[in-house]
């Protein structure tokens, strides 16, 4: 909750109009709201467990999502706060594959 309100905050101060100011709030807000997506889908992840740990196939269910869910957070948000001047190829050559992905699901690509 603590890094939700610490995005909100540091997007606030983006809004100002510093360009400074807006560069280095990006930078601060992209990895905590990937920290705060995480922990919040595990928390809520964590309450239904424990809502419904009496059925074991729906806890497990849960469980199952749950993590799915998490990895995919971290899949797409992996590329936004990573370097993209790294010297390892292939790690530059990952990012760039998932960003890629990311710009066509949007549909903010133009083929034209």
């Amino acid at each position: 909750m603590y890094t939700a309100i610490l995005v909100a905050v540091c997007l606030i101060w983006a809004q100002l109009g510093d360009l400074n100011l807006v560069d280095t709030a990006l930078r601060l807000a992209l990895p905590l709201l990937g920290i705060a997506l995480t922990m919040i889908s595990l928390a809520f992840m964590a309450g239904v467990y424990v809502v419904v740990s009496n059925l074991h196939w729906l806890a497990y269910v849960v469980l199952i999502l749950g993590v799915l869910f998490i990895f995919t957070v971290l899949v797409v948000f992996t590329p936004l706060f990573c370097k993209t001047t790294s010297r390892f190829r292939i790690f530059r050559w990952i990012t760039y594959f998932l960003f890629c992905v990311e710009v066509r699901a949007s549909g903010s690509h133009n083929d034209d």
